[in-house]
């Protein structure tokens, strides 16, 4: 038994093409805060960040305009057990800048199991049908994966939060499940 939170060999968990072109669909990406240029290419966010960027602690600011949209797959390191999930730290850092600039989030979770971690910080969620075949390293995590939606919340200008539009946007595209906390 490993000493880590879970037992993936790389980091490097690739967002297949077809959910890139839904999420797309709905709105253009403006950052993908951690990125390379080969994921990128399938991504096509206007900006993005890489390792080298420190996209986790990197000002967003100058690539996100007001109620922009950013998109995120966090890097899937193992993380000794003494240590805070990678997931739940770029989550913190997505939340925050949501509520911030009336962002639109779309968070990639790589582990459904992150999700009880995150426990009602969340409106909606989308549950792929099967698990996702992740491009870069040619597999699937051992677990099934999720994307958590974080919309804009509820703005001076009057819009509503539309994370339940985004998990259905989801869910009515690629099938699976959009859950949404009433």
């Amino acid at each position: 038994m490993t000493d880590a939170r879970h037992s993936l060999k790389t980091d490097d968990w690739g967002t297949p093409g077809d959910l890139c072109e839904v999420i797309r669909a709905y709105a253009p990406i403006d950052l993908d805060p951690c990125s390379s240029a080969k994921h990128n290419a399938r991504v096509q966010a206007k900006a993005y960040l890489t390792t080298e960027d420190d996209g986790l602690t990197a000002d967003w600011r100058p690539y996100v305009p007001q109620a922009g949209t950013v998109y995120c797959n966090p890097p899937g390191k193992r993380v000794p057990r003494s240590e805070p999930p990678s997931a739940a730290q770029w989550f913190d850092r997505c939340e925050k800048f949501a509520h911030r600039r009336y962002a639109r989030i779309w968070f990639w979770c790589y582990n459904i199991d992150q999700l009880r971690h995150l426990h009602g910080r969340y409106h909606a969620v989308w549950l792929p049908k099967s698990r996702v075949r992740h491009v870069g390293n040619g597999s699937s995590p051992g677990n099934y994966s999720a994307m958590i939606c974080l919309g804009t919340p509820a703005n001076p200008l009057g819009e509503l939060n539309d994370s339940s539009a985004m998990a259905r946007h989801l869910e009515t595209h690629l099938g699976g499940t959009a859950l949404v906390r009433a």
